[in-house]
């Protein structure tokens, strides 16, 4: 079944409420506090359903202090019937509703000119060609107009059949599970509750989401839709979500649940502003921002300060950390007037100059997406991951290597999800090349660069390697890559002489294993096996986590111990380290050997010799 979610808006007082009941028999107005008002402080939910529809009415607020929550309201809509008393027309909320709707980005609009039997059917329609020419001289497309009484269940009926005739607007699914808090609340029996609506993937129960602002796991462990429990809930769904282990008091509006690893935070991000009328941004001034259902004040840096135009380019910048998409609509709010909106271009802060940042922008406001993944392959020299491409773009990995496929001036690993500037390929070769000029018997691989460089991917280090053996500068042997003049008989044997050699010269305080493999050139897979090999042929013996020492040492170094307790009677960790002045991690390990010995009696923290 297809699910709309349509916000009423409009002015108090005009009916937004009243006419939600009478279509879907629920009072929006459903607090003790909002029942004494007699308004709808906070967004209230309603149903309707037919036979293949349904429809959730977000009934937002009118009262101009109350604003910012109708703009929490807004952010997941698909249409707006707009609400005007055929007794007061057009009134200042109404007008700010409407602009709401435009900076959100939100263009289905059914009119409603509630209270109509208190005016006569001349009045009627005068009134319609009133709000229709309001309407067209603000640019803004509307569904239909048409005239309504909750005293009139014909034209309710009316009213009804054309919202289930509206279509679901498009918006794309990310496939990653997205969803603002609005509402968070606790049920007895069940525990904490919040409500929302799914911006992207799907929700089942069970699963292990996230909650970004406040860096906490959780898990799902009930789903309702339209007061039913459901196992699952999709893109455009509004639903309650019952969390696990999690107390009410650490929740509010505007945190975002999501899947974990799609989305990061930063305190700065880019912005294109759109000012209504005349409005002014006034650089480096604090303004509330808003973004989905969360508020928070920020500092707008404008980034073309001489421009004149309603759109300009600027950096949000915030005290704490901004959960932002690519396209993302946000309102600007100073005090109680909203003075513009826009949506987010880059919600990740990029270090780069003024002049870079705009060309970018620019680029990102026009939708030119290969042109924006070159332009960042050149700001980041060593590469940037398309992990972050839904966010950045909105584009997911597979359509953004779709994209970049034929592109010649980018490199492209699909498997570590990383693009460079194809300069990356000889920039990595003159590395490699450097490290064979200072050790000629070298023996790389492509985790080996990998390990030692963590820009260059597996995949971009074995294709460098590949390429240059294809121009005849390397050869490849057993999964080893060497300069072509080296003549190596037995690979396994030469890397375990070259282990052996450097531990028997550091005699009693040998480096770690993979201080050596660094020394040595060699990676990690291939110095493992060398050094379980010479282990099990006992040619090393290992005395603590990453300290071996050859056999031969190991004697002198028993030899030593005991002629310190010939010496002094006994031995222990002082009188060894004038003996021996090592670190105390050497000290120590070999004593807790030569504990091992069957001559050797501890009493205490001293070693004897057993007579």
């Amino acid at each position: 079944m297809t699910n709309l979610i349509i916000g009423t808006i409009g002015h108090i007082d005009h009916g937004k409420t009243s006419l939600v009941k009478a279509l879907s028999g629920f009072d929006g107005d459903s607090t003790t506090q909002e029942k004494q008002r007699g308004m709808t402080i906070d967004i209230s939910f309603s149903h309707l359903k037919g036979d293949d529809k349904s429809i959730t009415f977000v009934d937002v607020p009118g009262h101009e202090d109350l604003i910012k929550n109708m703009i929490a309201g807004a952010f997941s809509l698909d249409a707006s019937m707009l609400v005007v008393s055929a007794v007061e027309g057009i009134k200042p909320q109404t007008v700010e509703h409407l602009q709401i709707c435009k900076l959100l980005g939100i263009t289905n609009i059914l009119a409603v000119i509630t209270k109509a039997d208190l005016i006569t059917d001349e009045e009627r329609l005068d009134k319609s060609n009133e709000v229709k020419s309001f309407l067209e001289e603000n640019n803004i497309q509307i569904i239909d107009i048409l005239a309504v009484s909750i005293y009139d269940e014909n034209s309710i009926k009316n009213l009804a059949n054309i919202l289930f005739g509206l279509n679901k607007s498009y918006k794309k699914d990310y496939k990653f599970f997205r969803y603002f808090i609005d509402r968070a609340f606790t049920i007895k029996g069940s525990g904490t509750v919040v409500t929302g609506t799914v911006l992207g993937g799907e929700v089942t129960k069970k699963d292990k989401l996230y909650i970004c602002d406040i860096d906490k796991d959780i898990e799902i462990r009930a789903i309702q839709t339209q007061h039913s429990q459901n196992d699952s809930a999709t893109l455009g769904t509004r639903v309650a979500l019952n969390l696990a282990n999690i107390d009410v008091s650490t929740l509010q509006r505007g945190q975002q649940i999501i899947k974990k690893g799609y989305m990061r935070g930063f305190k700065s991000i880019d912005v294109e502003i759109e000012l209504l009328d005349n409005n002014m941004v006034l650089h480096d001034n604090i303004y509330q921002f808003f973004i989905g259902s969360s508020r928070c004040n920020v500092k707008v840096l404008e980034l073309e300060l001489n421009k004149k135009t309603n759109k300009r380019y600027a950096t949000i910048s915030s005290t704490s950390s901004i959960f932002a998409m690519y396209g993302d609509r946000f309102v600007l709010r100073n005090g109680s007037s909203t003075i513009g909106g826009g949506k987010v271009l880059n919600p990740i802060a990029d270090p780069m100059k003024k002049a870079q940042k705009l060309e970018l922008l620019e680029l990102l406001s026009e939708k030119k997406y290969l042109e924006s993944f070159m332009f960042l392959s050149k700001i980041h020299k060593k590469g940037f991951g398309l992990i972050s491409s839904v966010q950045r773009f909105g584009l997911s990995h597979d359509e953004s290597i779709e994209m970049l496929s034929d592109e010649q001036e980018l490199f492209v690993d699909k498997t570590a999800l990383v693009v460079y500037e194809y300069k990356i390929v000889d920039y990595l070769e003159n590395i490699i090349l450097n490290i064979y000029k200072k050790n000629p018997y070298a023996l790389i691989s492509a985790h080996l660069i990998h390990d030692r460089f963590k820009w260059a991917s597996v995949y971009l280090a074995d294709f460098v390697l590949n390429n240059m053996v294809a121009k005849n500068l390397l050869v490849f042997e057993n999964g080893l890559y060497m300069q072509k003049d080296i003549k190596i008989e037995n690979i396994s044997n030469f890397i375990e002489n070259k282990i052996y050699q450097n531990l028997h010269e550091s005699y009693l305080t040998p480096e770690a294993p993979y201080n050596i493999y660094d020394m040595l050139d060699l990676d990690r897979k291939n110095g493992d096996k060398a050094f379980k090999n010479l282990t099990h042929n006992q040619k090393i013996k290992r005395l603590a986590h990453n300290y071996f020492i050859t056999t031969e040492n190991l004697i002198k170094a028993k030899e030593l111990m005991k002629n310190i307790i010939k010496q002094d009677g006994y031995i222990d960790i002082h009188n060894f380290k004038t003996h021996l002045n090592v670190s105390r991690k050497y000290l120590i390990s070999l004593l807790d050997y030569l504990d091992t010995l069957p001559d050797i009696k501890k009493l205490d923290n001293q070693r004897f010799l057993v007579k």
